[in-house]
């Protein structure tokens, strides 16, 4: 005959490894549903992508020489991007989940390429500078001013929202800042005068950090750098490529 206090160990004994094994099923079950969550985040979020521009530059006006205008090559361009000869990088999301509250925030160093603008401008013999007054810049060409631009007021861009498998809803995505416009197109024009090519390696780069939301709320940001690959100028055009540079 057994005894009592045995039996009674055993079924606590047994209590215990029931209440255990349910433990670990309840934690098993949590970490189920967390790498589910975890898997399903990964696998619907968004992935922002830019595209590469390959324009032909050319004057805005009569009187100003300098290739502002970059048109995209074989595309046709709409009338909205023609209005502010805007050049675009197109932002395709090529996730599985839609992107909002997308925003650009671009960086060049302007300062240094302003100076070595009035160095090109000396050497050329052609009078070309950038002003400066505060936030207000202006391109002067032989002390006329033939354009005024904001530096700090276009470097911050919201795009608003891109669904999965499209562009950018705007018209052009991606605004490449007027200012970096203005300095490389300088820097075409000048290097044309001066027959001095190798200008084209001082041209600087263009930085974006690129912040968006996914539609449950969390955030993401890449960073990307974009060069200019030079194909061919003159004193009043010029043809080339907006490309990305690996990190």
């Amino acid at each position: 005959m057994q005894r009592p206090d045995i039996v009674l160990n055993a079924d606590r004994i047994v209590s215990l490894i029931s209440a255990l094994a349910a433990s670990i099923a309840a934690i098993a079950a949590v970490w189920n549903v967390s790498e589910v969550n975890k898997q399903r985040e990964t696998t619907f979020r968004p992935e922002l992508v830019f595209s590469r521009l390959d324009f032909s530059g050319k004057p805005i006006t009569k009187d100003n020489p300098v290739p502002l205008s970059w048109q995209p090559i074989a595309e046709k361009v709409s009338s909205a991007e023609n209005s502010d000869f805007s050049s675009c990088l197109r932002i395709t999301n090529v996730g599985l989940g839609a992107a909002k509250n997308v925003k650009i925030e671009w960086s060049f160093e302007f300062d240094r390429m302003a100076a070595y603008i009035d160095v090109l401008s000396q050497m050329s013999n052609y009078d070309l500078r950038i002003i400066k007054n505060g936030n207000f810049h202006a391109l002067e060409i032989r002390k006329d001013i033939k354009l005024g631009f904001n530096k700090n007021g276009e470097f911050t861009q919201n795009v608003g929202y891109i669904l999965n498998g499209t562009q950018s809803p705007s018209v052009c995505g991606a605004i490449i800042p007027t200012s970096y416009k203005v300095i490389v197109s300088s820097i075409f024009l000048l290097s044309a005068k001066t027959g001095n090519f190798s200008d084209f390696d001082n041209i600087p780069d263009l930085k974006a950090k690129l912040s968006y939301e996914d539609i449950g709320g969390s955030s993401f940001s890449t960073f990307h750098i974009f060069g200019i690959k030079v194909n061919g100028v003159g004193e009043s055009f010029a043809i080339g490529s907006v490309v990305e540079k690996p990190l």
